[in-house]
């Protein structure tokens, strides 16, 4: 027996790559996909105006970016006004800051700032 000499236990051919193989599948089951359905999107509040006047989206969430130097209070109304059952709650974006409301049911939300009545959207969730 030599000493100082190391031998090298080499595994079969194939294993290394069938343990790869098995650890990437294993990663892909752990790892959660998103829903189908669900679906994220970005509106600019920028010059005391929405980015778009429409957008249509699956049920989820959008995400207000306010890019002004004053806050917005965005509510589902129009010109300013509120409406009298809305389907989600007013939401404060303050200056330079996001903001993400939900929209979880179909339909059509008319989406207005309280504090800037000129600011007027629709949100088409289909």
């Amino acid at each position: 027996m030599r000493s100082g000499v190391l031998r090298k236990r080499w595994l079969p051919r194939g294993a290394t790559l069938t343990a790869m193989l098995f650890l990437l599948a294993a990663c892909a089951a752990a790892s959660p996909s998103p829903s189908p359905s669900a679906q994220s999107s970005t509106v600019d509040l920028h010059g005391l105006a929405f980015g778009v006047a429409e957008i249509t989206i699956s049920p989820g969430d959008v995400s207000f970016a306010n890019q002004d130097a004053v806050p917005h209070l965005i509510a589902e109304g129009q010109n300013g006004t509120q409406v009298a059952s809305p389907r989600f709650t007013k939401t404060n974006v303050a200056a330079n800051q996001t903001a993400i409301i939900t929209f979880g049911a179909a339909g059509d939300y008319q989406i207005t700032c309280l504090i800037h009545p000129t600011m007027n959207m629709v949100v088409h969730v289909q």
